[in-house]
């Protein structure tokens, strides 16, 4: 049914707590291609910015695009160095602008990524895999 809403075709990507609920579209695994560059580097060349650990949930307004998405911890870099540490910080933005913003992917890949995806009431396990990416003009909270 929202495939229909959004005039696009159904690919089946529905799921359901138990039996005994509709299924409907929601998230199952999420993960991102490794790239090429080394995450120390990319730690050690960034000028002024944070590197997001652990993620802890957030959602997706799929007519809009608009994403919020929290973390566990942070860590403040500047000119390569970790000067500070944060924890229960947010971001958020266009998730297309984001993506288009992508400067750098690390190839050492993260599997430790687990949660739930709660929708209409219910919640399902998902997962999520892949490298760090480092993302230009974030907005963070």
């Amino acid at each position: 049914r929202y495939a229909q809403k959004l005039h696009l075709k159904n690919f089946g990507g529905a799921r359901c707590e138990s039996f005994a609920q509709a299924p409907i579209p929601r998230m199952s695994n999420t993960s991102f291609e490794q790239g090429k560059s080394k995450l120390s580097e990319m730690i050690k060349e960034m000028k002024n910015g944070l590197y997001l650990k652990n993620g802890s949930g957030g959602q997706v307004n799929v007519a809009t695009g608009i994403y919020q998405f929290g973390v566990k911890e942070a860590e403040l870099i500047r000119n390569g160095e970790v000067v500070d540490h944060f924890v229960n910080i947010t971001f958020g933005g266009n998730l297309i602008s984001a993506l288009q913003s992508i400067v750098e992917i690390s190839k050492e890949m993260d599997y430790s990524l687990v949660g739930f995806c709660g929708k209409d009431g219910q919640s399902v396990p998902v997962g999520g895999y892949g490298p760090s990416i480092k993302i230009k003009n974030v907005k963070v909270g």
